[in-house]
């Protein structure tokens, strides 16, 4: 007997529900990242089990009434904006504005515990993540991107960003080196899953080391969190906030400028051997 699959969840409108399918795929041929369709279909089918998508004041009163975060009230808005648009409807955005904190920041025992955790294959995303790239840019990254002599990593934009090259560690480089092995020959392979499952099987993971470990706090760090570890301790080794914009792909130095805050300086032995300008930069 096979295996049988729940029925979908109910939802208020059935023909808005399905209209959801044609306003995702207009923003694919807009040319939006498929990380970014996933979640707005994500927060369009959840809208459509409580409300009326065509109805704009149904799925204000029920955002408005929904007791959650004001980041995921602005999310959910901000993936209903798209069915406006598409269909044509007309509303006034609701005013949910995130609160500004800053990031999270695990510790370097906290890193190195995790990656040690794991098999080779999360070793390497880990490792790539610890130098901050964001789970779409591992995702997308190709066997040639890697210069394994040099120790550097060719990382493409993500989030408009600008391409960079990273440098690594040589026993960091040789971690990545492992999982890579069999695909070396294989110039244009992508060997890493995709940024969802990336993100889900840390989860997975950080639960894992807290249940054999019996340390909670564990559970807090997010896979972000490793990008917002790397810019930080760039930032204190070079004190240069301009070298940590490029090497983060930031557009906008304003994005950069939080790790200032998060950094306090006891010691100078790292400076910045590269003196740069704010025109470079930008």
């Amino acid at each position: 007997m096979g295996v049988q699959l729940p029925p979908p969840a109910p939802v208020v409108n059935p023909r808005s529900a399905g209209g959801i399918f044609d306003v995702l795929w207009d923003c694919r041929k807009m040319g939006y990242s498929e990380s970014s369709l996933y979640c707005w279909g994500k927060r369009l089918r959840h809208l459509a089990r409580h409300c009326d998508l065509d109805v704009p004041e149904s799925v204000k009163a029920y955002i408005a009434g929904k007791r959650c975060s004001v980041a995921y009230k602005e999310q959910l808005v901000n993936a209903y904006e798209h069915y406006v648009r598409f269909h044509g409807l007309i509303w006034i955005r609701p005013l949910y504005k995130r609160r500004s904190r800053l990031p999270n920041i695990p510790t370097t025992e906290q890193v190195n515990n995790l990656i040690a955790f794991c098999g080779k294959k999360y070793q390497a995303i880990l490792t790539l993540a610890k130098y901050g790239l964001r789970p779409v840019e591992i995702e997308n990254l190709r066997v040639k991107d890697f210069d394994f002599n040099r120790a550097t990593v060719n990382v493409a934009t993500a989030k408009g960003g600008k391409a960079r090259t990273i440098q690594l560690t040589m026993k960091d480089m040789m971690r990545i080196e492992i999982f890579l092995e069999p695909y070396r020959n294989d110039l244009d392979k992508k060997p890493f899953p995709k940024a969802r499952q990336i993100t889900d099987c840390f989860c997975k993971i950080k639960r894992r080391y807290t249940k054999e470990t019996g340390d909670n706090s564990y559970l807090k760090i997010r896979l972000y969190d490793f990008r917002h570890y790397y810019a930080t301790m760039l930032y204190h080794k070079t004190k240069d906030i301009l070298y940590v914009k490029e090497q983060l792909g930031h557009r906008r130095l304003e994005n950069t400028l939080v790790y200032t805050h998060l950094v306090d300086f006891h010691d100078d032995e790292w400076v910045s051997a590269v003196a740069r300008t704010v025109e470079k930069a930008r």
